[in-house]
């Protein structure tokens, strides 16, 4: 071989290798590579064959001189033992050089093919892995044709030998190149399926790299919007002490956490969380910022913080709902019972204006304990659009003239557990709300559905909905609040709509409202659908209040235990009166003759009333007992009353209420004495 053709030999070789190195495709690599070994080796054609995934088959590559009728008869063939040349090497990854295909009986079954072509002689080699497949495993095979018998040269030996190496190398490439790429789409899908935004920047600069799908959705950009702008097309805080100071602290190692404010490319914003940690890509070092979009987090913090709130102030009414009952028991019972006594004049007016800001007071105490969510209450099934339809018409009487009042109620509705009180109240409250947010007139709708969440279950929801002028956010989001009101002083206490909340919430449902200046407001009650049926609610009788039974009376406020007292004797019971437990037990064990009703407050210092009621009764069965108090709900069930089951009175309540009470109790119990119904005299004499 002359100087020229080696160094000719030695460039196309090079260019080969060049070409691996530049990812060109495999196909064009393949066959410039048959065609440099038939430069080298004249007369040969060339073929290169890939080993099929199943490890079984062969197919086709290159061969760019192979006749193309003979190049698709063997695309597919099996390799074997006796497989002609190529289909053996494979086999057997050794080189099989076969110098005429007329007399080699590895050729059997391809011979009449190989003579319909021309071909008779072939030498293969086994393309044997390097790297991917470990050694020894088969890529394909690479081989030479000639149209007479040959027997190889070292020459042709070294050259196929050199187009095994390169075709390995060109191969494993491609197959890396190819597992690279469907790592890279994977990592994109991953990536661009995240519910964070992903920017990948220049380390100092900031500049945008790389973004993933989540990015360009929440700032509304494209994907080549964004790569290669600066950060402050999207948060314009990422700027000069800002930016060196993030830089400081990705410097000290570790990422750097904080909360930012976002713009998108329609001038919106949100509040992001950014989480940035530097890393080295191709030796230069580059930013990778997850941010979160905290829209919905920072609403649900502000949910909980005014849930908190509103507990808070819930707790704090209930603390003193206690003193405050007992007050205004003392108030409106001695009110009641002078009211009685006085003249008509001046003095009984003033006694009245005192009895009315008393029934004024203890109205609100009740609001603010339902608000609280610590009122008791006597729930049972309870139909939503029976109870709208029921009290239409008063509401027509409440919105007057100028407010059209519009009912959407939808039938056989399931009923809810509550207390019908309460709701009627809720109802009121609202309709009275939306009155006063209509000052011109409009129309109020109220509706009724049932809802099925795969979070709450079946819901049975009420809506009233108004067309008037509607609430600022600011407004909206304090609506609930206790004593908070958009009225004038005095034409408002407040408290409307924190009762609201307060009594849908004890029922174990939720309140939502909408609204937007101008537009009206839509608030939604959601209760938990229930199966009972509705029952329809007794009507109370007359109730006598008199009678001579023996009552034990146990109450720590001297004041409000004279009141019980008085009202007791003056009514005809036989009083024994105690104020604390122990003083209680005494008087029972020296009372020789039976004791009717026990009637004791429910905390006391010392013994509470359920620890009393246990041990008069141990000795008496047959006593009734009575408990009253002013605490709430959750405190009374804590010290043992059952309500529903225990006879309970709650404060404030007046001489003529626990009359009616007590003979309640009596006579469920059976007990010794009879009811009068006398006229009741006066509780002042």
């Amino acid at each position: 071989m002359s100087e020229s053709t080696s160094r000719d030999a030695h460039d196309r070789y090079a260019a080969l290798l060049e070409q691996i190195a530049a990812d060109a495709p495999l196909p064009d690599t393949l066959d410039a590579l048959a065609r440099y070994v038939e430069d080298e080796l004249p007369d040969a054609i060339a073929s290169l064959l890939l080993l099929d995934a199943d490890g079984v088959h062969v197919r086709t590559a290159a061969g760019p001189h192979l006749p193309p009728a003979y190049s698709a008869a063997i695309d597919g063939a099996a390799i074997g033992p006796n497989a002609g040349s190529c289909g053996t090497a494979a086999y057997e990854r050794a080189p099989v050089m076969v110098e005429d295909i007329e007399i080699d009986p590895r050729w059997d079954a391809y011979r009449p093919l190989a003579r319909a072509h021309g071909l008779r002689a072939c030498w293969s080699t086994p393309i044997l892995s390097r790297r991917r497949l470990g050694p020894n495993a088969v890529l394909g095979t690479f081989a030479v044709y000639y149209r007479t018998p040959r027997a190889p040269d070292d020459h042709a030996r070294a050259v196929l030998a050199r187009a095994e190496f390169v075709a390995c190398i060109a191969i494993e490439a491609d197959y890396a190149a190819v597992a690279l790429r469907e790592r890279e789409a994977e990592f994109r899908a991953f990536v661009d399926h995240a519910s964070d935004a992903f920017f990948v920047q220049e380390g100092g600069t900031g500049t945008v790299v790389d973004v993933n799908l989540q990015a360009c959705r929440s700032l509304g950009y494209t994907r080549d919007e964004l790569i290669g702008a600066a950060p402050t097309l999207f948060d314009p805080a990422a700027r000069g002490a800002m930016m060196a100071e993030l830089q400081r602290r990705l410097d000290a190692g570790g990422a750097v956490t904080f909360d930012s404010t976002h713009t998108r490319k329609d001038g919106s914003t949100f509040p992001v969380e950014v989480r940035i940690r530097l890393f080295a890509s191709r030796g230069r070092p580059v930013g990778l910022a997850l941010v979160r979009d905290v829209t919905a987090r920072r609403a649900l913090e502000e949910q909980l913080q005014q849930a908190q709130k509103m507990e808070a102030i819930g707790r704090l009414a209930g603390g003193v709902a206690h003193d405050f009952n007992n007050l205004l028991t003392v108030i409106n019972g001695y009110a009641e019972g002078l009211l009685a006594d006085l003249p008509a004049g001046p003095a009984r007016d003033d006694v009245a204006v005192i009895r009315d800001a008393g029934t004024r007071a203890a109205a609100l105490t009740a609001q603010l304990l339902a608000f609280s969510r610590r009122t008791i209450i006597a729930p049972r099934p309870v139909n939503l659009t029976a109870t709208v339809a029921r009290l239409a018409r008063m509401f027509e009487r409440v919105l007057g003239e100028r407010v059209a009042l519009v009912t959407d109620l939808a039938p056989d509705l399931p009923t809810v557990m509550a207390d019908s009180g309460q709701l009627e109240q809720v109802l009121l409250n609202l309709v009275v709300n939306a009155r006063d947010a209509m000052p011109a007139g409009g129309t109020l709708t109220i509706s009724t559905s049932e809802r099925v969440s795969a979070l709450l279950g079946r819901q049975v929801c009420l809506v009233v909905e108004d067309t008037g002028e509607g609430m600022s956010e600011d407004v909206r989001t304090r609506v609930f609040e206790p004593f908070f009101t958009t009225k004038p002083q005095g034409q408002g206490s407040g408290l409307g709509l924190a009762t609201v909340y307060g009594i849908v919430r004890q029922a174990g449902g939720y309140v939502q409202v909408e609204s937007r200046l101008g537009y009206g407001s839509r608030f939604t009650v959601s209760l938990p659908a229930s199966e009972a049926p509705e029952v329809a609610a007794a009507r109370p009788g007359a109730t006598q209040v008199s009678g001579t039974e023996v009552v034990l009376v146990v109450e720590d406020e001297a004041s409000v235990r004279r009141l019980i007292v008085r009202g007791l004797e003056q009514h005809g019971y036989r009083v024994l009166a105690a104020a604390d437990g122990a003083a209680a037990l005494q008087l029972e064990a020296a009372h020789p003759t039976p004791i009717d009703l026990l009637i004791t407050d429910v905390l006391m210092p010392g013994m509470t009333g359920r620890e009393l009621a246990d041990a008069v009764k141990a000795r008496r069965p047959a006593i009734q007992v009575l408990f009253i108090s002013g605490y709430t709900d959750d405190e009374v069930l804590r010290h043992g009353v059952v309500i529903g089951k225990d006879a309970f009175f709650h404060k404030p309540f007046t001489p003529l209420g626990l009359l009616t009470k007590v003979r309640e109790v009596l006579d469920r119990g059976g007990a010794r004495g009879y009811g009068a119904a006398a006229s009741l005299p006066s509780l002042s004499r």
